[in-house]
This record gives C-alpha cells, sequence and structure tokens, in this order.
C-alpha cells in the first residue's frame, strides 16, 4: 500500500503525530510555529512562515535533547519559544497563546525548572516564568538575562506611583496584584518610596493604606 511505502521511506507513520513532527520541524530551530487558521471542516490549510532559525534556542533545545537523550515535547518547545519573546509571562498567559490546557502548561514549566532551563518569579496565580540564567550566560548573552529580569523591577516604583495615583489610597495587596509580587517585595517598596517622600502611610500595620504624599510646603 502507499501508505506503508511513505512510511518505510519516512514520510509517514501511523501514530497520528503527523501535525506534532510539522510542529517540531520549525520550533526545534526556533521558526514562527505553522499556522492552521485558514483551515476549514472541508480543507486543511497549512502555512509553514519562512523565517531564519535562532541559532540560540537552537542550541537550548539541541543540549537539552543530548541531555534526555530523547526528543523534546512539542509542549515544551512551543512554551520555550514564547519565553524567549514574552519573558515574564505567567501560565494563563502562556496558555492562551499556545491553546493548551494550564495544567499542561504548569507541568511543562515545572519540568523545565527542575531541568534548570526556565526560572519562575513570584508566587501564586501571579507567578511569572523566564528562561534561566544558565541559558542566557551560556548563549553569551548575560545581558539580555539581566535586561529581561530587572527592567520590570527598575520600573517598580513607577507603576506603584502611577496607581496611587489613579486612586484613593493603594494597600500592600494593590502592589501585590499590580506586580505579581510577594507580600516582603511589595512592603519594601512601599516603604522605599514613605522614606522619600512620594507616598505617606495613612494608618500603621498590616493593612495599612498609603496615598500620595502632600506637596512640601516652602520654608519661608
Amino acid at each position: 500500500m502507499l501508505s506503508d511505502a511513505l512510511k518505510r521511506v519516512g514520510l509517514a507513520e501511523k501514530t497520528g503525530r503527523g501535525i506534532d513532527r510539522i510542529f517540531e520541524g520549525s520550533l526545534i530551530y526556533g521558526r514562527l510555529p505553522p499556522d492552521y487558521s485558514a483551515s476549514t471542516t472541508a480543507t486543511v490549510s497549512l502555512l509553514i512562515p519562512r523565517c531564519e532559525p535562532d541559532p540560540q534556542l537552537t542550541r537550548i533545545v539541541s543540549n537539552e535533547q543530548n541531555r534526555l537523550g530523547r526528543p523534546l515535547p512539542v509542549n515544551a518547545l512551543l512554551v520555550l519559544n514564547l519565553l524567549r519573546d514574552a519573558p515574564k509571562s505567567d501560565i494563563h498567559q502562556l496558555s492562551v497563546i499556545t491553546n493548551l490546557q494550564e495544567a499542561i502548561v504548569k507541568t511543562v514549566l515545572d519540568n523545565a525548572i527542575e531541568t534548570g532551563i526556565v526560572e519562575a518569579y513570584g508566587i501564586g496565580r501571579g507567578r511569572t516564568y523566564m528562561i534561566s540564567r544558565k541559558i542566557y550566560e551560556g548563549r553569551g548573552n548575560a545581558t539580555g538575562y539581566v535586561r529581561q529580569k530587572d527592567i520590570d523591577e527598575l520600573r517598580y516604583p513607577e507603576l506603584v506611583l502611577n496607581l496611587a495615583s489613579s486612586q484613593k489610597y493603594i494597600s500592600r495587596a494593590d502592589v501585590i496584584n499590580l506586580l505579581h509580587i510577594s507580600g516582603p517585595i511589595a512592603y519594601r517598596i512601599l516603604k522605599k518610596l514613605s522614606e522619600e517622600g512620594k507616598l505617606e502611610s495613612v494608618n500603621k500595620g498590616r493593612y495599612s493604606k498609603y496615598r500620595i504624599a502632600a506637596p512640601q510646603k516652602d520654608a519661608g
């Protein structure tokens, strides 16, 4: 049969992994994924974008596959490609873009963290992820890691002040929700802004609230 002949020469298989293989062919080289969006119930339309491979991501995938002794699953390839282009994404964002269930995305990320490919920041639903420091350093691009990790942190005070300007009071919980960070980090940001005279506390204790500090009047 024709299908058997195609299988013998490696152009077909009986396991139903044809679509996965097409995706793998693009993703292992860091290219854009294939596009099936023009397909209908009657026809299948496949667009494979023509673009240059990403040698850095290709090296990451190759090194990890050599370490494991097997190919990376297509779901892992999808997530890695997205984190390259959208670092500090959370599980929900990755789930929406990849069209994978959040439980599947979480499993992929947990495995990637365990092997050191991915790092996590924050806690709970606000936890975000990015490709790890060792991967960037192995790519000779340690500055890329620092840039992606720290650029948001440099803007934290500005973002908190913008939030405080838009409402009467803000709390530590508001800052946690805004920046997807832990309670102690949120407290330190609020404390520093208070010490700098940019915010003022309107009450004390764990549930204290803050507002934009009143302008200082000139002496004399």
